[in-house]
Parts: structure tokens; sequence; C-alpha cells
């Protein structure tokens, strides 16, 4: 205990940090700073969400790239395979070309053949025989049919088994060996341009699947550089990840150690205080017991002096309700002559501001007839300048009668009426009343405040309402004066009544 003693009264700014209990300016910066690796945090996260869409476009880029690769690949073979096939059904047409020249040459020697054959051979008479009443069909003059007859009429003639040779003369044979050799040439120039176009098609394929092999080749070699990169930099990542984890879990394990002796030792203070509180609590409670009986010592002292204190305040109470009433009978008796007095005033103004109106009413009719007598002077003076000034008698005339026509006459001027006296009111208002009795004939000055009587009613009007004015104050105050003492006594009345609830006996006794 004394051990916690000292270290309560330790300097603050000397113990480790783990000792101060935290403040609520700390938990402040502690809940911002959380705030903000919260933000960083989700920043970060929309961050690598972002890297992933990226991830996934680049992905979905490099597979298209891919199969637009494959396609280039399958074009290229399917472009392989029909110039292969091009020149097999090349290769197929120029055989069939020298199969047909060998069949064209053998056309030949058999037709040369069958010359000499025919040349060889006894020359045939050929009888042709029409009749004028048979078809056409009907005649015979076949060749063949005579050279058959011939072929058995001489082996009927000859009898024996005679041998005929062929004799073929080298000049003839030299022709279509000329017409052979000729062909064969064609076909070999045929065969020669088909080979180099195979032959140059082929190098041409070469070229093109090295140049796309050695493409290929710079591509994956990027690759492969630039995955080796990447793997470098995950692997240092990864490295850094896993000693931050490392770090991070031994920091958390460390403070989870600082936070469990932190708990260790706000359960022993909360303990200690908790002591301290129960021994404050009794001592307070003592205090309490003390002061209580102090307390009831004084009240006791108080009700007696209080008791005093209303009973003065009885009698006074008697002696402010008799005052109460005899000043309630006066301002009653003041309330109905002031009463009286306002209404003999308000009527008054309220005669002084009809005189006013119809005054107002009378001025505006005159200015107007004013106005129309000017205009017809005018009129006149016009009328007697133009005959002045014109000799013509029938332009004079024209005149006049257009002025005529566009200002017509005015009627004479009506006479003011006085207006009436008003009679005297019963209190004697004196100026107030005899006002009304005043008139004028001839008006004067403008129109807001001209005319002869106009200021003396205005001052006349003004002193009714600020005598009003006075009367309707002294009422309120005499009325206010009233209701305060109606509440003084009916709280002296509820006071004495609350006394003699409580004291009700002893007094009685007294009163015995």
């Amino acid at each position: 205990m004394a051990a916690e003693d000292r270290g309560e009264h330790q300097n603050p700014g000397t113990r480790p940090m783990e000792e101060v209990l935290p403040s609520p300016q700390l938990l402040a910066h502690y809940k911002a700073r959380v705030a903000e690796f919260e933000a960083e945090r989700e920043e970060l996260l929309r961050a690598v969400a972002r890297c992933a869409v990226q991830a996934d476009d680049l992905h979905r880029l490099e597979w298209e790239a891919r199969k637009r690769a494959d396609e280039v690949r399958e074009l290229q073979q399917a472009l392989g395979d029909s110039q292969q096939f091009l020149f097999e059904e090349r290769q197929r047409l120029l055989a069939l070309q020298a199969e047909n020249d060998e069949l064209r040459l053998q056309e030949l020697e058999d037709r040369r053949r069958m010359q000499h054959l025919l040349s060889v051979a006894a020359p045939l008479e050929q009888a042709v025989t029409l009749r004028a009443d048979a078809p056409p069909l009907a005649a015979t003059a076949g060749a063949a049919a005579a050279a058959a007859a011939g072929h058995r009429q001489g082996g009927g003639r000859d009898g024996g088994g005679g041998v005929m040779r062929t004799v073929f003369l080298p000049a003839a044979n030299a022709d279509a060996l000329v017409l052979k050799i000729e062909a064969l040439q064609a076909q070999l120039n045929e065969q020669r341009a088909l080979s180099e176009e195979r032959t140059e098609a082929l190098l041409v394929d070469r070229r093109v699947r090295q140049q796309e092999e050695e493409r290929h080749r710079a591509n994956f070699l990027v690759q492969i550089e630039a995955l080796s990169t990447k793997v470098a930099q995950l692997e240092g990542t990864l490295r850094d990840t896993t000693r931050d984890y490392i770090q991070a879990r031994a920091a958390q394990q460390a403070a989870e150690e600082r936070a469990a002796a932190a708990e260790a030792r706000m359960e022993q203070q909360v303990k200690a205080a908790q002591s301290e509180a129960a021994r404050a609590q009794r001592v307070a409670r003592h205090e309490a017991r003390q002061e209580s009986s102090a307390a009831e010592a004084k009240m006791r002292e108080y009700v007696a002096r209080f008791r005093e204190q209303v009973r003065a305040r009885d009698e006074e109470l008697s002696r402010l309700s008799a005052l109460h009433a005899s000043t309630k009978d006066a301002a009653d008796r003041r309330i109905a002559e002031l009463e009286a007095r306002v209404a003999r005033l308000s009527e008054a103004n309220r005669q002084l501001e009809t005189r006013r109106q119809l005054e107002a009413d009378g001025w505006a009719a005159d200015v107007t007839l004013l106005r129309k007598q000017l205009a017809a002077v005018d009129r006149k003076l016009l009328q007697m300048r133009l005959i002045d000034r014109l000799d013509d008698d029938e332009r004079l005339d024209a005149l006049l009668d257009q002025l005529q026509k566009r200002a017509p006459a005015v009627p004479p001027a009506r006479k003011q009426p006085r207006a009436a006296a008003a009679p005297r009111g019963a209190g004697g208002a004196g100026p107030a009343a005899d006002a009304p009795a005043l008139g004028c004939e001839e008006w004067e000055g403008s129109r807001d405040g001209g005319g002869c009587g106009g200021g003396d009613e205005d001052d006349t009007a003004s002193g009714a309402r600020s005598v009003t004015g006075q009367l309707a104050s002294e009422v309120r105050a005499v009325r206010r004066q009233l209701e305060e003492l109606g509440r003084r006594a009916e709280a002296k009345a509820e006071r004495q009544g609350v006394v003699a609830r409580q004291h009700g006996a002893p007094r009685a006794v007294r009163g015995a």
C-alpha cells in the first residue's frame, strides 16, 4: 500500500507510458489515428480493386491477343495447305495434259498407220446405185462393205496364205518423234515452272514462319524477363510482408501483454479505490449524522423565530386588510369618475373627427371648383386675345367654337356651409367642447395642413388623446395596486391558515 502511495505521488512525467491513465485528449488522438488508418485502408482496398479491374482487362486483352495469334497461325496453316492443294491440283493438271499429249500422239500415229494401210491395199471401186422409188437410206454405197467384199474376192482369187508387211519410212516416224519431243519439252517447262513456284512459295512460307517464330521468341523472352522481375518483386514483397507480419504479431503480443498488465493494475487500483470509497462513506455517514443533529437544532430555533414572525405578519395582515378595503372603495369611486370623464372625452373626440372629415370633403370640392373656374378664366383670356389678334370673323368664330367645345362652362361656386356648433359636454371640456362651433369661409394653404381652423382642430384632438391616455394609465395603475393588495392579503391568509393548522393546539391553550 505504501509502495502504491509512493508510486501515485511520483512525477507523471517520469512514469512509463503504460502506467499513465488515458486522458480524453489521448483517446481522441488515438481515435483520430484509427480513423485515418481506416480511411487509408479503404483507399488501399479501392486501389487494389482498381488494380484488379485493370488486371482483368489486361488478362482479357492478352487472351484476345492469344486467340488472334492462334487464328493467325491457323490461317497461315490453312494458307499453306491451300497452296499445297493448289500445287497438287496443278501437278494433276500437268499429268492430265501429258496424258492428253500422249493420246494425241497416239491418235496421229494411228491415223498415219491407217493411211499407210489404206495406201498399201488395193484401191477399191465404189458403186453407187440410186433409185427413184426408194428412200435415200436404201442406197448402198458403203466403203466398209466394199472393202469387205474386195477382201473376200481377193482372198478367193489368191487362195493361199500370202503375207503383207507394212514398212514405216523414217521421215514419217521422225515427225511423230518431233511432236513428242515438243510435247515433252512443254511438259518439262511446265513442271519446272511449277517446281520453281512451289519452291518459292515454300521459301516464303519458311521466311514467314521463321519471322513469326522469332517474334514469338522475342515476346516470350520479354515475358520471361517481366515474369522473372515480377517474381523477384513478389518474393521481396513476400519477405517484407512476412517480416512485417511477424513484427506486427510480436507487437500485438507485446501490446496484449501490456494491456493485461495494465488491466491488472487497473483492477488493483479499482479495488483500492473501492476500499477508499467505503472508508469515505463511513466517514461521510458519521459526519452526516453530526450535521443532521446540528441542523435539527438550528431548525427548531428557526421554527421558533418563524412563529414569532408569523404572529407579527398576522397583525400586519389584519391592518393591511382594513387599508385594502378603504383603498378599494376610494379606487372604485375614482375609477367611476375617470370612466365618466373618458366617455365625455371620447364623444368630443368623435364629434371633432366627424367635423374634420366634413371639412376635408368641402375643401376638396372647393379645390375642384376653383380649378374649373381657373380653366374657364384661362379660356376667356384666350378668347379675348384671339379677338384682339384676329380680324377674320369666320376663323375667329371657328376657334371660339373649338374652345367652347374643348372646355365646357363651369357651374357657379357654391357657398361653404358653416359647421354646426357642437354641444358643450356635461363636464365642461373647455376648448375641446367649444372647438366645433368655429367655422371658416375662405381656404388658404396646402391640401395637407391648410385652412383657417386645421391647426386648432389638430391641437384639440391631440389634447383630447393625451388626456384620455393619462386617464387610462391612471386607471391601470389603480387596478394594479388593487390586484397587488389582493394578492398580499391572500398570501397572508394562506400563511395564517398553515400556521394555525401546525400550531392549533398551543394557540388554543394560550387563548384559554
